[in-house]
């Protein structure tokens, strides 16, 4: 797992620059998932959550996904996006 936390941050920082245009003004190796200020710290589940719904390959964020187990938010794009997942699952 350590492995794939150092390896989704460093995919995070090479989004987030090409989004940004430019490489990150930040004390490298550049932007983080939630800011952490390592790769291998976690913080902020939700984000780590929010990018496994983006990235479905992303390991750690589908264990903290399968954890939480449930919809925690009753809107109506959360519970779209919750049925792709389910749908996706059942496929694999």
């Amino acid at each position: 797992m350590a492995a794939a936390l150092v390896q989704v941050q460093a995919n995070h920082a090479r989004e987030w620059e090409a989004a940004a245009g430019g490489p990150a003004r930040t004390i490298p190796p550049g932007p983080r998932i939630a800011a952490s200020s390592g790769d291998l710290l976690l913080k902020c589940l939700h984000a780590h959550c929010a990018y496994y719904l983006a990235h479905q390959d992303y390991a750690v964020g589908r264990l903290i996904f399968e954890e939480i187990n449930e919809l925690w938010c009753n809107d109506e794009r959360c519970r779209g996006w919750m049925s792709e997942i389910t749908a996706a699952r059942a496929r694999e």
